[in-house]
């Protein structure tokens, strides 16, 4: 992908094929409120993208190496060597990230074929968020009844959010009463940032990002385009040490918070000014006079 963008730039006859092979990605795959690549121009084409990796390969020591071949003996690997795990690892990494871009396109393509259906129908498509997707394959439906339905469930889905609860339910106890939790962030990098804070969400438009720290709820891989801009760094509410996002910052060579929890990312979206120091794995906001 980055390969491709940076073809954008030096020919038009790229841009377009560039938007049939990465149009159907848009920032919240299941938002159909939120635009396609194909239908907005997230993307800075102006500029040139760098991945770190291309300049700096991290490269294994022979004492990781050492260690990693010993566990594997111990828990009676003994036929995967080193590389055969590694390998493993990096083979299943981009599977992974293949199946989600394939995934993310299927999905795309039945909003479109619901958002086609707000336009026949002349129904705006806010009315057809919340609404059962075995509802549309009733032959007969009122307007006034898919209406209705729609505000009917916009009232119970403002219910369910209000509701708070853990991110694992471990037993029944926990519906009710839901522990305090703390989420530890996931850091990328050991760089150290200060500066002023961006929320990204679907709504976002035409925006500066440049030289921001970002904030984003659960970055999708619909969220790319934000890469394309100088940003500063990158906090996300979820996501693990391994989700796109995190793979992402660390190709890149951006100063990462991945998955800070609802705690932290409240705090920090009510300020201004963000310090993000990866190497000691602080996060915090930063008032000023």
């Amino acid at each position: 992908m980055i390969e491709e963008l940076n073809q954008v730039k030096e020919d038009k006859e790229n841009k377009k094929k560039f938007k049939v092979k990465y149009g159907h990605l848009r920032p919240g795959t299941y938002d159909i409120m939120s635009k396609r690549y194909d239908e907005k121009n997230y993307f800075n084409f102006s500029k040139k993208i760098y991945s770190q990796i291309d300049h700096n390969e991290f490269k294994f020591t022979n004492q990781q190496k050492n260690l990693i071949k010993k566990l594997l003996i111990k828990n009676n690997f003994k036929n995967i060597s080193f590389e055969d795990l590694i390998e493993y690892i990096k083979s299943s990494i981009a599977a992974r990230e293949y199946s989600k871009f394939v995934f993310t396109k299927s999905i795309s393509h039945i909003l479109n074929i619901i958002n086609n259906y707000s336009r026949i129908k002349k129904i705006h498509k806010k009315h057809l968020i919340n609404l059962p997707i075995n509802l549309f394959l009733k032959k007969k439906l009122s307007i006034k009844k898919i209406i209705k339905i729609s505000i009917d469930n916009d009232k119970f889905h403002r219910i369910t959010k209000a509701l708070k609860l853990p991110q694992i339910i471990h037993e029944d106890t926990s519906s009710f009463v839901a522990p305090f939790q703390i989420n530890i962030p996931n850091f990328i990098t050991s760089k150290k940032v200060e500066g002023i804070k961006k929320i990204v969400s679907t709504n976002t438009i035409n925006e500066k990002l440049d030289n921001k720290i970002i904030l984003i709820e659960g970055a999708d891989p619909g969220y790319d385009w934000i890469f394309t801009h100088k940003i500063k760094g990158l906090v996300t509410k979820f996501g693990g040490a391994n989700s796109h996002m995190a793979i992402r910052s660390s190709e890149f060579g951006i100063p990462a918070a991945i998955g800070c929890g609802e705690n932290i990312f409240n705090e920090l979206s009510d300020y201004d000014y963000i310090m993000l120091n990866c190497e000691d794995k602080i996060i915090r906001p930063i008032k000023l006079n």
